[in-house]
């Protein structure tokens, strides 16, 4: 069944993947849950995968504040606010 169709049932198919994976020490098959739940914003699935990585939650939230000042450098807003400092000060 197509995760579009029927998001709830996708995220509890992950969720027993993510699981089993969990229980027969399977890495890989954890970690292919855990990046397919952040693809689909399955909150759920990422908050059980992380929860015995703290390296990899590390990781994760590096990579979400740099995501975010991505966003605010490009932003138009920011843009704006840039320009007008210059002005201000002259530079």
């Amino acid at each position: 069944m197509e995760v579009a169709e029927n998001p709830k049932a996708g995220k509890d198919g992950l969720e027993k993947l993510l699981d089993q994976a969990e229980r027969a020490s399977d890495p890989i098959l954890a970690a292919a849950c855990y990046h397919r739940g952040l693809d689909l914003a399955f909150q759920s699935v990422v908050d059980a995968y992380l929860d015995f990585r703290p390296e990899e939650a590390k990781r994760l939230e590096r990579y979400n504040e740099a995501l975010e000042e991505q966003r605010k450098v490009g932003s138009v807003e920011h843009l704006l606010s840039s320009a007008m400092a210059s002005r201000v000060l002259g530079s």
